[in-house]
C-alpha cells in the first residue's frame, strides 16, 4: 500500500491538473453502468496486478467497480485498493475514483474522471511507484542486514568484557533488542527503526554502561502486560558472553 501522501500525489497528477468541467465528466444511466464497466474491465485485461471486479452495493444497489492494484511483495508492499462509481460529489455528477484502502486511517477524497485515459495513467504510475518502493525496501533491508550483523558482533564483543547477554529479533520495521545483565533472569528490551540502527551501534557502549549501572541501583523497566511479557521471555534466543551460542 502506498503512503497516504504518495498517493495524493498521483491522484492530483492524473485527475486534477486542469479545471473539472462538470459538463466533461463521464456518467452512464444506472441501466447500461454494468455493461460499461464491463467493456472497462476488458481494456485491463492483459494485466496480471491490475484486478477488476463489478459489484453492486448492498444499500441502493447500485453499480461500482472495484480495484485491486497488487503490490510487487505482498510482505513488503500490500495491495492498493480502488473503486470506481457513478456518485454526485460536491455539487459534481459522474464518475469518481475512490480511495479504497481499508488499511489507510484517512482516506484521499473522491476524483472526478473526465477521461477514461485519466485512468488507466493513474495505474501506469501507481504501479510505477510501487517498483519504485519495492526496490527501495529491497536496498534497506540489504543494508540492515549487514548493520545487524555489525550489531550482533559488537554485541559479542561488549558481552564478552563486560558480562551480558543479548538477543536480537526484528519485525518488517524495527529491531528489538534484548540485554540481560549479570546473569539475571530478566532483561532490559528497546525497539528501534531499522534505519537508526548505525546510530545505535554507535552508542551501544554507553548504553550498556547505562543498563549495568541501573542494574547495580535496582532499576527495571516493566510492563503491565503479563500475556507480552511472556510471551516475549518464550520467544528469546539469548547469546551467552561465556558460551557464545544461542540456547
Amino acid at each position: 500500500m502506498l503512503p497516504g501522501q504518495t498517493l495524493a500525489k498521483l491522484l492530483r497528477e492524473n485527475f486534477r491538473g486542469a479545471e473539472v468541467d462538470p459538463a466533461g465528466l463521464i456518467d452512464v444511466p444506472s441501466s447500461e453502468q454494468k455493461v460499461w464497466f464491463t467493456q472497462l474491465v476488458a481494456r485491463f485485461h492483459g494485466n496480471s496486478r491490475v484486478s477488476l471486479r463489478i459489484e453492486e452495493s448492498r444499500g441502493n444497489g447500485s453499480t461500482y467497480l472495484s480495484m485491486k492494484i497488487a503490490g510487487v511483495s505482498e510482505k513488503r508492499n500490500p495491495d492498493d485498493w480502488f473503486q470506481l462509481q457513478f456518485m454526485t460529489f460536491e455539487d459534481l455528477r459522474g464518475l469518481f475514483l475512490v480511495d479504497a484502502n481499508f488499511r489507510r486511517r484517512t482516506k484521499n477524497p473522491p476524483v472526478p474522471v473526465q477521461r477514461i485515459e485519466q485512468i488507466e495513467s493513474f495505474v501506469d504510475a501507481v504501479l510505477a511507484r510501487q517498483d519504485r518502493e519495492h526496490l527501495r525496501s529491497k536496498k534497506t533491508e540489504k543494508l540492515v542486514g549487514f548493520q545487524k550483523k555489525g550489531l550482533t558482533a559488537r554485541l559479542r564483543e561488549l558481552g564478552k568484557q563486560q558480562g551480558f547477554a543479548f538477543a536480537v529479533n526484528e519485525n518488517a520495521r524495527d529491531i528489538k533488542l534484548s540485554i540481560r545483565i549479570e546473569g539475571r533472569k530478566s532483561g532490559y528490551h528497546f525497539s528501534f527503526v531499522k534505519t537508526k540502527l548505525e546510530g545505535m551501534l554507535e552508542q551501544l557502549p554507553e548504553l550498556v554502561h547505562m543498563l549495568q549501572k541501573m542494574q547495580s541501583l535496582g532499576i527495571h523497566f516493566t510492563t503491565a502486560n503479563k500475556i507480552l511479557k511472556r510471551s516475549m521471555q518464550q520467544e528469546l534466543k539469548w547469546i551467552e558472553p561465556e558460551m557464545e551460542q544461542v540456547e
